[in-house]
């Protein structure tokens, strides 16, 4: 009566997502006969492995009250437990790789931050139920500063109950937020530094203002004074139909959000495929959210900009192709059994390219895609990185309209494995006399996103299994005893079953430099971002200033230069860079001293081979001088543009704009950019004039997308270039749905003496359900994939010094991740992320001869 035909058949039974504590019973044959039901008894066993620590703050003392989270590597399991009043806590977890973390309970505001990545567990195989214990200790930092304000509405009263959030963080998601109270105040608790302040509001009347980054001091209150929210009165007004028949389509989610990913709203389609969303006056990304539907659009977005407030903006239609057929699947391990393990992701793509068309999640081993018909597709499956599985290859199908086709895909246990040891530069092993290295070691690969990671052990020593292939391997260390190496140019092609060993000298930071950074008018600088470049490596790492304006950042001996920034909303000019040497004996000291603007360039943008003058709606000017010194401003809307600058140096200028026509049959997202660097002596006069002109590139902007995803299930997203966002089950720190927004950009990226953007950067900002975004640090590192051409090159840069960076508003300063993988043989950047923001890639040096070695320290801030 079950509607299930007679047979004998394998019961498979699966705990509950966040019941990770538990472990299911292997597979129970049952055989069916007859419509009679049958009873089986299924018995979860005691997950046999424990991890146990106790929370502290950094005096020492015990912390209650605080999640402990461990997800599970490639599956819906989580598993969360709160802390004692002691602070101790227990986890009981079954095989398999996990990712701990911690939080503040559900509702409430935390006196502590903790802005770790997720540390790495490993109980693997996953058929070792042997009883193991290991012990990890957490230390937070306790809040010693608060930010304060009301929130009021334009009219004056106080915005709804509930309905507003505020965040205070800085570019790499580390702060605090809280709801405003129902009186109209908040009190945000953080430490000192740079951060930038968010309001988020739920209120379908109103919106968000533009708000500025502020510092923080220890042991201050800084109050921000009274916050106004703007009304929502500019429409952006459409329709969405069928490509095939012109009908309207209902209910199709129509997503708006702002470039900087600081506001977001949303609507459905009306029965008849109308729309009329409502937002705050500015530019707006316009998009309609189509997975889980039949459809997929022919223009995923369309920029739209509303700069007056009551504007009615019409016309932003988007049409969209039904896909008629659909193609079911399964995966199986090596015997053809089911393997149900595994949330992963399907996809289809045509051809020869190498990018999905479409995809799907995968739930316990099963994926069902809409997809188009009459259109040959290869059909795969990516696994979520840290998955001690493969999949064997992809298979070919083409459907017919209507049809529907289930298709097997074969998993099968890694089982080629890259060994190695880490050792001190005497060749003692770490671990033999002190000075034990602590960290991971990961290698990522072309094939379908593939990311490997494992611990570094006790003794120093690492295993790392990994599916036969090519592979770049590198590693990230914790703590400063020791300089990480972020640049994995170590590249291995390894065949099956074969252990290639791989050991690495560790690089120790036995000197450091020190510091004091003083504002114009000599006073110390608290907050300001010190840092330092090696002249003979790679190593690029910094540290904030604290209350006194003093700094210091751990090295190894070498030659460094040395400078600092601060957030542009100051209006400092940066110091000149300074050219110190440190030894094992001797540490450096620099005074960095920020100047006044006291000089202009201005001037006025053209594009060659266009008449007229257009909107320059998204156009920046760059600027850099001979001392290191940088800026970036924003031009005009008539094309002119006024760039502070110092007196006595010499500047190197370029421009970029990003032209969206509206009216063309696809997105008409162009690119002119400068050609050649416009060089320009400032002596000792106020203003100095500098017209530019810009060049259409080859390649147009991509367009940005929107997609709605579940945080219990593996995400990817593929941009028209082919940039993938690739997001594991449970990484999202939240338990609704989630809006992710990738927005391609061109302009206003900073451009250094040391740090030059090639190709697009990629904003990348995810709402909850209410409306917040969502900062991060995940709960699970996200991936990101870059792809990039030789010809962005050119004769200027090698690829060799290529790397991904994020801009950091807060530090007005380029910023590395600490995980990242750089494939020049198929030109792929991965890099590893705990937030979201906007990232690019960046040429770090001219081209010159190879380094022997490359190094870099992770980022360490230091009161």
């Amino acid at each position: 009566g079950g509607g299930i035909p007679d047979g004998s058949y394998q019961l498979e039974v699966f705990a509950p997502w966040g019941s990770g504590g538990m472990l299911a019973p292997g597979p129970v044959p049952v055989t069916l006969t007859g419509s009679s039901p049958i009873t089986v008894n299924v018995q979860f066993l005691a997950a046999p492995k424990h991890v146990v620590g106790t929370v502290r703050r950094e005096d020492g003392s015990p912390l209650p009250n605080v999640r402990v989270n461990a997800v599970a590597q490639g599956e819906t399991a989580w598993v969360t437990t709160t802390t004692a009043g002691d602070g101790s806590y227990r986890l009981d977890l079954r095989p398999g790789r996990w990712e701990v973390s911690l939080a503040a309970p559900e509702g409430t505001v935390a006196d502590w931050l903790y802005g770790q990545p997720p540390h790495l567990l490993d109980f693997t195989p996953i058929t070792d139920t042997t009883e193991v214990t290991v012990t990890l200790p957490f230390t937070v930092t306790t809040a010693t500063a608060h930010v304060i304000g009301q929130v009021r509405r334009a009219d004056g009263r106080l915005p709804t109950p509930g309905s507003v959030y505020v965040e205070v963080r800085n570019s790499a998601g580390f702060g605090n937020g809280v709801v405003v109270s129902g009186d109209g105040s908040f009190d945000v608790p953080l430490v000192a530094g740079l951060y930038q302040v968010h309001l988020y509001s739920s209120d379908p009347e109103w919106g968000s203002p533009p708000l500025s980054r502020i510092t923080v001091r220890t042991g201050r209150v800084r109050n921000l004074g009274t916050l106004t929210l703007i009304r929502r009165t500019v429409h952006i007004r459409g329709r969405v139909t069928r490509h095939d028949t012109g009908e309207g389509i209902g209910g199709i989610p129509i997503h708006a959000w702002a470039r900087n990913g600081r506001s977001w709203w949303s609507t459905t389609t009306t029965p008849d495929g109308q729309y009329d969303l409502a937002v705050t006056p500015g530019q707006w990304n316009v998009g309609p959210a189509v997975q889980g539907t039949a459809f997929t659009a022919q223009v995923p977005s369309r920029r739209v900009v509303g700069l007056q407030a009551g504007q009615v903006i019409t016309g932003v239609d988007f049409v969209l192709v039904e896909t008629d057929a659909r193609l079911e699947g399964r995966l199986v391990d090596e015997e053809g059994k089911p393997f149900t393990r595994i949330h992963g992701w399907a996809y289809i793509r045509e051809g020869t390219s190498e990018d999905p068309t479409l995809g799907a999640p995968v739930r316990r081993g099963r994926f069902s895609l809409s997809v188009p018909s009459g259109t040959p597709y290869w059909a795969g499956v990516w696994l979520p990185p840290g998955m001690p599985y493969t999949v064997e290859g992809e298979q070919q199908v083409t459907l017919n309209p209507g049809e529907e086709r289930t298709i097997t895909i074969t998993v099968r246990p890694l089982r080629t494995l890259i060994v190695g040891r880490f050792q001190k530069p005497a060749d003692l092993q770490v671990g033999s006399e002190g000075g034990r290295v602590q960290g991971i070691v990961y290698a990522t690969s072309g094939q379908n996103g593939a990311w490997q990671s494992t611990r570094i052990r006790h003794d120093g020593s690492y295993v790392l299994p990994v599916a036969a292939g090519c592979w770049n391997v590198g590693y990230q260390l914790e703590g400063d005893d020791y300089v990480s190496n972020p640049y994995p140019d170590t590249r291995v092609c390894l065949e099956e079953r074969q252990v290639y060993q791989l050991d690495w000298t560790l690089v120790p930071a036995e000197t450091s430099i020190e510091g004091i950074v003083y504002d114009p008018m000599s006073s110390p600088l608290p907050g300001a971002w010190a840092w330092a470049e090696g002249t003979t490596d790679r190593l690029h790492t910094g540290a904030a200033s604290g209350d006194d304006g003093r700094f210091s950042i751990p090295v190894p001996e070498g030659t460094y230069v040395v400078g600092a920034s601060l957030p542009a909303d100051y209006g400092y000019i940066q110091p000149a860079f300074q050219t110190v040497t440190a030894t094992a004996g001797a540490s450096a000291f620099v005074t960095l001293t920020f100047r006044q603007a006291n000089a202009t360039i201005v001037g006025q943008l053209s594009l060659n081979g266009v008449s007229g003058q257009p909107a320059f709606y998204n156009a920046s000017v760059w600027g850099w001088s001979d001392e290191g010194t940088y800026a970036v401003t924003a031009a005009r809307y008539d094309g002119t543009f006024s760039l502070p600058v110092t007196r006595g140096s010499t500047w190197r200028l370029g421009a970029v704009y990003e032209y969206h026509d509206l009216g063309a049959a696809g997105s008409g997202r162009l690119v002119y950019r400068t050609t050649q660097d416009y060089i320009v002596r400032v002596g000792e006069t106020d203003v100095v004039t500098q017209d530019m002109e810009l060049f259409l590139e080859a390649e147009s902007l991509p367009d940005p997308v929107t997609v709605v995803i579940e945080p219990d299930e593996m995400a990817v997203v593929t941009l028209e270039d082919g940039s993938q966002v690739i997001i594991p089950p449970g990484a999202l720190s939240t338990e609704g749905s989630v809006t992710l927004m990738i927005t391609p950009v061109a302009a206003g990226l900073a451009e250094t003496m040391n740090s030059h953007p090639v190709g697009f950067a990629y904003a990348l900002f995810a709402f909850d359900e209410e409306g917040r975004q969502i900062t991060g640090p995940f709960r699970r590192n996200v991936l990101l994939r870059f792809r990039y051409e030789e010809r962005w090159l050119g004769r200027r840069f090698s690829a060799r010094r290529l790397r991904p960076a994020y801009f950091s508003t807060t530090n007005n300063a380029w910023t590395y991740p600490e995980r990242y993988a750089v494939d020049t043989h198929r030109r792929i950047v991965t890099l590893s992320v705990d937030h979201f923001t906007t990232f690019a890639l960046v040429a770090t040096d001219l081209q010159e001869p190879p380094r022997l070695w490359d190094v870099y320290l992770p980022v360490v801030a230091r009161e």
